[in-house]
């Protein structure tokens, strides 16, 4: 009985990665084709499902570029997905340091403006830089030891 989901599943999978690669084929290439990144974006978790990491990874890598490294962060596997994670990471902070920089030029604005309907308010925001900062704080600290 399980091995026949799993058929079913495997079958599945093949009919999803053949019918996002026409979408694919078939859509313009115009900046902003959302159907075509959407299948994209199906083709490379479809072949992550079927193992194939490295397909899966090409097709990430043809998405925007936060879309491309999110799905990157969760094909990847071991060292290579901490790596991306740090990777990431330094990414995200650099973008973020520019945005803090910009906070001078927005000053006369009130904080309560700028945090509506961003998901997190500012105090969230900032206890959430302090635990990235205190994970890695620890991660270096055991690195340091283990050298």
């Amino acid at each position: 009985m399980l091995g026949a989901a799993k058929e079913e599943q495997e079958k599945c999978i093949r009919e999803v990665i053949a019918i996002h690669k026409r979408i694919v084929k078939e859509c313009p290439d115009e900046p902003g084709n959302c159907t075509k990144a959407n299948s994209l974006q199906q083709l490379a978790l479809a072949y992550n499902l079927t193992g194939d990491k490295e397909t899966a990874i090409e097709y990430a890598k043809g998405l925007p570029f936060y879309t491309s490294e999110v799905l990157r962060w969760i094909i990847l596997e071991g060292e290579e997905k901490l790596a991306k994670t740090i990777e990431n990471l330094a990414i995200f902070a650099h973008l973020m340091l520019e945005h803090a920089e910009l906070l001078d030029a927005c000053e006369d604005m009130p904080i309560q403006a700028a945090t509506e309907g961003g998901g997190f308010s500012l105090r969230e925001i900032t206890g959430i830089y302090k635990t990235i900062a205190e994970k890695l704080e620890r991660r270096m600290e055991q690195e340091s030891l283990a050298v």
